[in-house]
């Protein structure tokens, strides 16, 4: 798959416009959780946010170390023959291995979460954030060690 490998540029502009992936963290006992998230990828983070209690948060707090994909398929490239093993997908995909934080500071929540905002809602990014919801929300910060991007088609 060396042939198929996303440059720097594509990999920002997946991650920029993906609306959601998928995050895996370990649980207490090794196995992988995984669960698929919203997020905003910025200044080469991402950042993502949740309830302040559950089991993706607990793993977090237990063993940072953490992978996330995001993708995006294009089109089903169906076989001109009509063969099932020459059916292909277009897709783009991105994978993440890093560490994933906490962030404590109510400032650096709000701005992640104000980021979160104008992603998904930018009618509602002019408006302000309540400060109680801030400070009950979780956000998460994902400091990436190594990035893969791959694309076919």
């Amino acid at each position: 798959m060396q042939k198929y490998q996303l440059t720097e540029a594509e990999i920002t502009t997946l991650l920029e416009s993906a609306s959601s992936g998928v995050l895996a963290t370990i649980n207490s006992n090794g196995s992988p959780y995984v669960t698929p998230i919203q997020f905003v990828y910025q200044s080469g983070k991402l950042y993502f946010h949740g309830r302040a209690a559950g089991q993706k948060l607990d793993n977090l707090r237990a063993d940072a170390r953490v992978s996330f994909t995001a993708y995006q398929e294009q089109v089903l490239q169906r076989s001109p023959l009509g063969k099932p093993c020459g059916t292909n997908t277009c897709y783009q995909s991105v994978i993440i291995a890093g560490t994933a934080r906490e962030l404590s500071d109510d400032a650096a929540k709000s701005a992640a979460l104000a980021a979160i905002v104008a992603k998904y809602t930018p009618e509602l990014a002019d408006k302000p954030l309540p400060e109680q919801a801030v400070a009950k929300t979780a956000v998460i910060e994902l400091t990436p060690t190594a990035i893969t991007g791959k694309y076919y088609g």
